[in-house]
């Protein structure tokens, strides 16, 4: 009977040994899993804000950007003063939105403690020469005025001729970065419009 009673201690030690294993690579191997699924879901909504940008300046005027007196303009629009689109799309995603003529920010949502918006201020030379080449780029970890982002960067395209002439971006700092249902549900209804 003692030896029986031992070889069930075994025998229930073994079993939830062999439970704990497996919720331990269940865990390791979901984590992986929703880790890779959230920052996929991350890098589309903010590519899909930088697509709106691009659509929603569109709408302004058919007319090219340029630079005047050190401020960007679409047409005759100042997109450098004239910050009502960029802050509608933060105010509905919560994402930060940027225009850079070249590598330098002309039109942001990104303030300083001051509460002054963040221009004039340039692009790491490493990330805007692939943007400004062409390529769009999601990155996981920026940092912009000593606060870090998840970012997404698309090149900015005159719309007469396609020429690359700047950049458009959308971030959000990794702590706000939430997949909550109501979160979810307010980038489904913002797309839809």
């Amino acid at each position: 009977m003692e030896k029986m009673k031992k070889l069930n201690a075994k025998l229930m030690l073994f079993v939830l040994a062999l439970a704990i294993l497996l919720i331990v690579i269940a865990m390791v191997t979901f984590g992986s899993k929703s880790k890779a699924l959230a920052n996929s879901l991350m890098e589309e909504q903010l590519k899909s804000a930088c697509f709106l940008v691009e659509e929603l300046f569109g709408r302004l005027n058919d007319d090219d950007y340029y630079l005047q007196d050190n401020q960007l303009y679409k047409g005759n629009v100042n997109l450098t003063t004239q910050t009502e689109e960029i802050d509608k799309i933060q105010n509905m995603t919560g994402l930060e939105v940027t225009i850079l003529w070249g590598d330098t920010r002309k039109t942001t949502t990104i303030k300083d403690e001051s509460g002054k918006r963040v221009i004039d201020t340039r692009l790491d030379p490493s990330t805007s020469q692939l943007v400004l080449a062409g390529q769009s780029i999601f990155l996981k970890r920026i940092t912009i005025q000593g606060t870090q982002y998840t970012a997404y960067y698309l090149p900015l395209k005159q719309p007469s001729s396609g020429e690359i002439v700047g950049i458009v971006f959308t971030g959000i700092p990794p702590q706000d970065c939430d997949f909550t249902p109501g979160h979810i549900l307010n980038l489904i209804n913002f797309f839809r419009l």
